[in-house]
């Protein structure tokens, strides 16, 4: 009854969406890393990925090359990390299954820990 993503799946709260199809939806995020940082989510609740269905997983894997192209032209980056935060610990704030599309540039600073030599 709280999760804010049922609530814009459902249309009771409101959204920027760029994507939407019988199994997810992309919208922005509300408090973006950067210019265009969208979420990709489920329009069935899971409270994580481990508990999301395969078949609901691998629909929404199958639309990242569209949707990470499009946010890739309309940001004009060359890149992107897509991030999964799966339960606390892993920095999960809304359990509701969710994918991060962050738009990268080079030298932007973003991750600190990209100056560490792997």
């Amino acid at each position: 009854d709280d999760c804010i993503f049922c609530k814009i799946v459902h249309g009771y709260s409101p959204a920027f969406k760029l994507y939407e199809d019988d199994f997810c939806v992309c919208i922005l995020d509300i408090n973006p890393l950067c210019y265009g940082h969208s979420l990709l989510v489920p329009k069935g609740h899971f409270p994580a990925l481990d508990a999301t269905p395969p078949t609901v997983a691998a629909a929404m894997c199958s639309v990242v090359p569209l949707l990470s192209n499009a946010i890739m032209g309309a940001t004009s980056c060359d890149s992107f990390n897509m991030v999964v935060n799966n339960g606390e610990a892993a920095g999960q704030v809304v359990f509701h299954t969710h994918f991060h599309i962050v738009p990268r540039f080079s030298g932007d600073g973003l991750w600190t820990n990209e100056v560490l030599k792997r």
